[in-house]
């Protein structure tokens, strides 16, 4: 039998703690036997603040860890050598972006085939804020990337006009085998009990938060359903039904 040479392949994204959406979505990534008997594989891991209340600060920590992720980076890509780079972005800001740019580009320019993997859909509200400047650097990144994956068809036309259709790609939200274990045994208890929706995560209109209360007005009065939220509202967020 003969053996194929397993490529290479470097996967930058954000572990827990803390426990959120791109942390839970990285480690399951990372985790998978079907990947790593695919690829050899090497990890970087992006994670910054292990508290969900410190994201987004910008401090002497931000800098010296960015500092650090240039090096390992940079280490990786001359020593692992990896035919394929796949980045988790996480923050859709200037700052965030700086980080992002930075993984493309030395990426791109050590030959790797660079996949980027979006989570959530704020990267298209930060593109339109940017100025023409800020929206041609984007461009050009982009333009080094050979695909980028959105979790939802929905969420894929966020990128539309700036990639070809065909370098636009689909990749759902992976959820652990557990929780479907967990919920397997859960069920209503009767007909005549309401059936129960729970939506989890920050209430912004980037989660889907204000078209699920659109669907509430639908359906009150037709349907024995009950919704219950949990998480914050982002603050900063101007959003008709906060006001």
């Amino acid at each position: 039998m003969v053996r194929h040479k397993r490529g290479r392949l470097l996967i930058i994204g954000p572990l827990p703690p803390p426990y959120a959406g791109p942390e839970i979505g990285t480690e399951i990534f990372v985790n998978s036997g079907t990947l790593r008997n695919a690829f050899d594989c090497r990890v970087i891991n992006t994670t910054v603040r292990t508290s969900n209340s410190e994201k987004g600060k910008t401090d002497l920590t931000i800098v010296v860890a960015y500092v650090r992720y240039v090096w390992r980076l940079v280490s990786a890509l001359l020593f692992f050598r990896p035919d394929t780079l796949i980045y988790r972005p996480t923050s859709a800001t200037v700052k965030g972006w700086v980080r992002d740019g930075t993984t493309i580009l030395f990426g791109s320019l050590a030959g790797c085939q660079v996949i980027l993997q979006f989570g959530g859909g704020h990267f298209r509200f930060f593109y339109e804020s940017l100025g023409r400047f800020g929206k041609t650097v984007i461009r050009r990144l982009l333009g080094n990337v050979a695909v980028v994956l959105a979790e939802s068809n929905g969420l894929r036309r966020q990128f539309a006009g700036l990639l070809p259709e065909n370098r636009i790609g689909v990749l759902p939200t992976a959820v652990p085998d557990a929780f479907y274990a967990h919920f397997e045994k859960v069920h209503r208890v009767s007909r005549e009990s309401p059936l129960i929706v729970l939506f989890v995560g920050h209430l912004s209109q980037a989660k889907g938060y204000c078209d699920l209360l659109k669907v509430i007005a639908f359906l009150a009065g037709k349907y024995d359903v009950k919704f219950h939220f949990m998480g914050a509202r982002v603050s900063g967020e101007r959003n008709i039904f906060f006001n």
